[in-house]
């Protein structure tokens, strides 16, 4: 279906390439410190809506990398709880019913500061709920 409609609106010159992608289901792991005025007890749940609210605004293209970076850049724009500091963002892969059967060895496809995970061309990451972000307050 989606080549009939684009072998009838595109121009001669224009190529399309269909990929088939693998969706990788990723959960995020937090360690984060905060401005000692938040409230510690609602932080997390608060701190994990609005962070995944900010994630579903920026989803990733096939084969685009994730980035520890992105992510801390999301959190530190959180307003209320404000973090003080992000002291380690973990990603996991997310596996079971409601989750894709898709594997991926993240340890040794991340660069060597940490701060990337490379996927292939064929892949795509998704993060499916705020239930997937996890972590602890200090």
């Amino acid at each position: 279906n989606v080549r009939t409609y684009l072998n009838r609106v595109k121009m001669i010159n224009d190529n399309y390439e269909i990929i088939d992608a693998n969706i990788l289901n990723i959960g995020i792991d937090l360690d984060l410190k905060l401005d000692p005025s938040s409230d510690k007890n609602s932080a997390l749940s608060a701190i994990r809506e609005l962070l995944f609210e900010k994630m579903s605004l920026d989803l990733p293209r096939i084969g685009e990398n994730i980035s520890i970076g992105k992510i801390i850049q999301k959190i530190n724009q959180i307003v209320t709880p404000k973090v003080e500091s992000v002291k380690a963002v973990k990603i996991i892969i997310k596996t079971g019913e409601g989750y894709s059967d898709t594997t991926y060895n993240i340890a040794s496809n991340t660069l060597s500061d940490g701060s990337e995970i490379y996927l292939p061309q064929n892949m795509i990451w998704e993060l499916k709920s705020s239930g997937d972000i996890t972590g602890k307050i200090s």
